[in-house]
């Protein structure tokens, strides 16, 4: 079903997602709920200042709850993006030998362009790439 498929990358995401990111969707549902039995009896009882003000309170959790979303999307895209960057960064490193880190950087953007807006993060990644690859090599030699 093409309709479904962001609904199950969304719950794929959310059961994929670390526990205080699940954590912290237990506040403002516990308070949801809890906002939704007032308005209950507040409708049952026809008490319009407190109708008035709980479907207030009902409108800031939702966006509440829509804004943490919006900030594990935010922040686990940007790990995901870190990840593949580093991925080919080391590979590509691995690949050409060389040291020079402006070198590096420049061939690296040159073969994948869409790296090009995130140059200060490919210059931080290959420099702390050859400082893994340089500790790794003197370990080796002190063996």
């Amino acid at each position: 079903m093409p309709r479904c498929a962001n609904l199950r990358r969304y719950l794929k995401n959310k059961t994929e997602s670390r526990g205080m990111e699940k954590i912290s969707f237990i506040p403002p549902i516990f308070i949801l709920i809890i906002e939704m039995v007032l308005l209950e009896h507040a409708i049952r009882y026809g008490e319009r200042y407190v109708i008035f003000f709980t479907i207030i309170l009902l409108i800031v959790s939702f966006i509440e709850l829509f804004l943490i979303m919006r900030e594990i999307h935010k922040t686990r895209k940007c790990k995901m993006f870190n990840q593949t960057l580093t991925i080919k960064l080391d590979d590509f490193i691995t690949e050409t030998k060389k040291t020079n880190v402006k070198e590096i950087v420049s061939q690296f953007v040159d073969r994948y362009p869409i790296y090009e807006k995130n140059r200060d993060e490919v210059y931080e990644l290959t420099c702390q790439i050859l400082q893994t690859h340089k500790d790794e090599n003197i370990k080796k030699i002190n063996k």
